[in-house]
């Protein structure tokens, strides 16, 4: 499997686990949908919305440059022609400036995912939070659930089982 086709994959497996928080209710792997303009478009993936059923583009783009916005007006482009709601959009990198306002004035979230990412092995970024896969660690019965978000701070307990501040 080349570099590009296992990212894709991880990608897709990641977001698929993460659909319902990003408000998903199914995500496909590739996919090539005609258009009102009648051309055929081949999409990386393609998921659904949870709310109206409408289509989600997903586009993976392992490259070493951030995304231009010529490659996010083409992405637009595809979402508005299949008649789709929203994209996502999955780099490594972020986007170029230019590319960043096209995606916040047409509805497609930037999902930045690091190329060595696995599907229980990550971090990715979007909408402003941190999302992590970690490989097991066994029994994990002791182990509170991580705290995520803005300013947030875990509370370790110290050797006497009181937690520190």
């Amino acid at each position: 499997m080349k570099d590009w086709e296992r990212y894709e994959e991880t990608a897709r497996q990641i977001l698929k686990r993460l659909r319902e928080y990003f408000g998903l209710s199914d995500v496909q792997g590739k996919q090539t949908l005609q258009g009102a303009s009648g051309t055929y478009w081949e999409v990386d993936a393609l998921a659904t919305t949870e709310s109206s059923h409408k289509y989600v583009i997903i586009e993976c783009r392992l490259t070493k440059q951030r995304q231009s916005q010529a490659n996010l007006g083409a992405l637009a482009f595809i979402i508005q022609d299949i008649g789709g709601e929203r994209g996502i959009i999955v780099t490594p990198k972020p986007l170029q400036k230019g590319a960043g306002l096209i995606a916040q004035a047409e509805n497609i979230m930037h999902f930045k995912l690091q190329p060595s990412s696995t599907i229980d092995n990550f971090i990715a970024e979007a909408l402003g939070k941190m999302f992590l896969g970690l490989p097991s660690l066994g029994d994990t019965s002791r182990i509170d659930p991580p705290v995520i978000g803005h300013g947030c701070c875990i509370q370790v307990p110290d050797s006497k089982g009181q937690e520190d501040s």
